[in-house]
């Protein structure tokens, strides 16, 4: 499983892998406005450095709130490494469940549809 996003430097190379084999490659849906917000009240909710968590607060109203937030956040480093690591676990979340919910398994992966002997 590869996860791709825009903005890659070999992109157009991705994209027309893509083009040519179609059957392999499937288009997982982003995540909605309402799940992403959620994802960064969370992690919002575990920081403990005290200029972050006053300044946080203050972030997620802005009417553009994830430009916002990377902009406070990568004053931080550790903080925006955490960051960086809370994300790419929820995008991992999202992709197992979508790929579960679409009955989509890796090889050797056991299935609820699996084969099975009685």
């Amino acid at each position: 499983m590869e996860l791709v996003q825009q903005g890659l430097i070999d992109l157009d190379d991705l994209t027309d892998e893509i083009e040519r084999n179609r059957e392999r490659y499937l288009y997982i849906p982003k995540p909605d406005h309402k799940e992403l917000r959620e994802d960064l009240e969370q992690f919002v909710a575990t920081v403990f450095d005290p200029e972050l968590v006053h300044l946080l607060p203050v972030v997620m109203e802005a009417p553009n709130v994830m430009p916002a937030f990377k902009t406070v956040l990568s004053r931080n480093l550790p903080e925006w490494k955490r960051w960086e690591r809370f994300r790419s676990e929820r995008v991992q979340e999202r992709i197992e469940k979508w790929l579960a919910a679409n009955f989509v398994f890796m090889a050797g992966e056991p299935s609820d549809y699996d084969d099975r002997e009685d």
